[in-house]
Formats: C-alpha cells, structure tokens, sequence
C-alpha cells in the first residue's frame, strides 16, 4: 500500500496510456474496415461502369421508343385532324345569293373573303349575309320546343269556366253569387294556375324574346367584314351552346318518360326550364374587346395561340340544381368546350307569374364558357407540298382580324399572309 501511495501519480498516468492507447485500437480498426468497405463499392462501380462503356445498345428497346413517338405524334395528328373536321361538318359558313352578270343565280360565302365579289355586288351582298345570319339565329330556337308564357288576358278568358267549375263542384261555392269576392279569388287562382299549365304542355322551356344577343337586329347594307366575322363567330357558339341544352333536354324527359310513361312531356320535367340569356362575349372574357389580344386570365389561363383561338360567352338560365351537371357534361362532351365559372342564385317561383316550371325548386344559373376553334380550321392548314393553302381547310378568318392576334399566338403562315 505503501508504495502504491508513493507512486500513485505513475499508476494513473499509466492506466491512461492503456485506456487511449486502446481507444485509439478499436478506432482504428473501425477507420480501417470503412475504407475497406468503401474501397470495395468504388470498385464494383468501376467495373460496372466499364461493363456499362463496353455493352452495346439495345436496338430492339430504341426502335421501340421510336415507334411509341411515332404512335403519340399521328394520334395528336389524328385528334387535330378530326377536330377540325368535326368544326368544318358542324359550322356552317355564312352564305347569300346573288344575281351574276348573266342573271343566273350565284351563292357566295362570306369567308373567305372574296374581295371582287364584295367590289361586285357590295352592299347587296352585306345587306344578304346579315339577313341570313338573322335567319339562322331566329331559327337556333325552333328545335327547343319553346314555350310562350300566358298573358294576363288569357288568365281573364279563363275566369268564367274557373268559376262555373267551382260553383258546380265544391259545396263552398254551390249557391253564392258570381260576384262573390272569395268566390271570384279563388277562380283567378285556378285560371291563372290552369293557363300556364296549358302553356307547358309539349314543351320545354321557356324563353325571352331578346334572350340571345344578335350582332344584326337587322339587315344592314354598311356591316364592315370584321362585323362579319364576329356574327359568325356569334352563330357559331349559340348554335353549340343551345344544341346542348335541346340534347340535355332531350335525355332527361326521355329518363322521366321511360320511367313514369304516365307524365305528360313539359316544361315541368325539364332540365333547362327557362333560357334567360346567351351572350357570346369574342375573344376577350370580359367583352370589352374583339381582339384575342386583350383576353383576360381564365380559369383555364388558355390564351389564342398557335394551336387554337378561344371565344368566350355567358349563358344565363333557370334550371333544377341537379340537372347543373347533366348540362355541363353534355356541353363539355360537344366540342372544345370548358364551364370557366357558374354562379346560382334561388330563384323562388312566385304564385302570381306566369312561367311556370313545375313544383319543384329551381335556381338561376349563369354559366361562364370558352369554346376552342382551331387555327387549321379558322386561320385555314397551310400545304406545303403544294405550297399554297389547303382547298379543304382555307383561311377563313380575315386579314384584318389576323392582324389583331398577339405576336405568340402567330404561325408563320400566318405571318406571311399579313406580311410581316
């Protein structure tokens, strides 16, 4: 004990040199199985490396690439290609007829723009391309089966019979006078309910005479060719839009009928019951402009480009809430279009109107929409083979409505026609 005392400093310094001394041991060994560890995954990717620089390429697996981008590329023509087909079946072109210089009949279409014709027959060829447009817009309704509201004066024809009805059926009435003030009331409430019962009946909906919004009011002899061209675009769309209401119509008085076969067809099993308005806004959003320049930012942010210009438009109508998606998907299903935005309003039906629309609740709908009309189609396909403009698909839209369209948005073919 005696001389671990005395050489108690030694002992410490020396079990401290064991302790470090082994410390340093394990870590060392430690170090040296990482570095092995390591070296060996940096040389197994070396040699996979090599092996990877030395392997020949897989023919079969890149000339299968090949083909899949080839199949993408032809279906994306094939899409373009039937799209443009289905705008060309479906939009007719504006046309007149007019007397030639040999006094036989000729029709001229008024896109593309023929300017001899217009230098030819000039004002009578506007003052025939606005009535026609006037007469095709008239005509968009026919197929709707619209219904006309009764009028206060068919409510007050109605009267007498409502009378005789109540005095002979209901002990109430039996023996009053016809002056009788309740008596009277109630005979109005019947008629008026009766008339616009009879309104209804073989229709379905009902709507305003200045419901669409028409570029000419009448034929006009001074429409300029821009003017033209934006009542075409105006027919287009409402021929689009209205279409999808006569077919969602269509589909659901058939689904109530196939079901009830004892319901009378009407406005009163509709889906859209009340077509209020339809605006075709051009190719600005917000209507303020005909330029694909100056449209806004949409929910789609789609802006006219290269492939496509896009025209907008408002539809306001009074419809069941749950007939909203029915109609959206048969209009989104037609053509290039997409519902931007809808806004709903409760519209309660008050007992002294005269559109009726049956006893169940309707909303008031406006739907916001953008329709896509291919460039190939409206700005015309351009064959270079031929090197001239494709006799299927000409451009139809004008120069002077070509200039307005954002400097993107411009095909080369489209920047050589105007000459820039």
């Amino acid at each position: 004990m005696e001389f671990m005392r005395q050489n108690l400093v030694l002992i410490i310094v020396a079990a401290l040199v064991v302790v470090v001394g082994g410390l340093l041991l394990v870590t060392n060994l430690n170090v040296d199985k990482q570095i092995v560890v390591s070296t060996s995954q940096r040389v197994k990717l070396s040699s996979a490396l090599k092996r990877l620089d030395k392997t020949r390429v897989n023919e079969r697996i890149v000339a299968e690439e090949e083909r899949r981008v080839k199949m993408v590329e032809e279906a994306y023509t094939t899409v373009l290609t039937e799209s443009a087909d289905w705008n060309r079946r479906s939009f007719n072109i504006l046309t007149a007829t007019v007397t030639d210089s040999q006094g036989d009949p000729k029709e001229i279409p008024a896109f593309p723009v023929n300017k001899s014709d217009f230098d030819e027959h000039g004002r009578l060829l506007k003052f025939k391309l606005t009535q026609a447009y006037i007469d095709q817009m008239n005509a968009l309704l026919t197929p709707l089966l619209v219904a006309t509201p009764p009028t206060e004066e068919d409510v007050e024809k109605e009267i007498p019979r409502a009378k005789y009805m109540l005095q002979k059926s209901s002990d109430e009435f039996r023996s009053v006078s016809s002056d009788d003030p309740e008596l009277n009331r109630r005979a109005r409430e019947q008629a008026r309910d009766t008339v616009r019962q009879r309104s209804i009946a073989g229709k379905h909906l009902f709507a305003e005479p200045t419901a669409l919004r028409f570029v000419f009011d009448a034929p006009n002899t001074d429409a300029t060719i821009e003017d033209l061209w934006t009542a075409q675009l105006n027919l287009w769309v409402m021929g689009e839009v209205l279409s999808a209401i006569q077919e969602t119509n269509e589909q659901v008085v058939q689904k109530v009928l196939a079901e009830h076969p004892d319901t009378p067809p009407s406005v009163a099993i509709s889906a859209v019951r009340h077509l209020v308005s339809l605006k075709v806004l051009g190719y600005s959003a917000d209507g303020s402009a005909t330029s694909p320049a100056s449209g806004g930012v949409t929910l789609t942010e789609r802006v006219s480009n290269q492939l496509y210009d896009t025209v907008y438009y408002d539809l306001t109508v009074i419809m069941p809430l749950r007939h909203v998606a029915d109609f959206e998907h048969v209009l989104m299903s037609h053509n290039l279009h997409t519902v931007l935005n809808t806004m709903m309003v409760v519209h309660p039906q008050q007992p002294d109107s005269l559109f009726f629309y049956g006893p169940e609740p309707v909303v008031q709908v406006t739907f916001t929409g953008e329709l896509l009309l291919l460039a190939s189609w409206t700005r015309g396909t351009w064959n270079a083979e031929a090197n001239a403009w494709s006799d299927t698909y000409p451009p139809l839209m004008p120069a002077s409505v070509l200039e307005t369209l954002p400097s993107a948005a411009m095909r080369r073919e489209d920047k050589k026609r105007i000459g820039s």
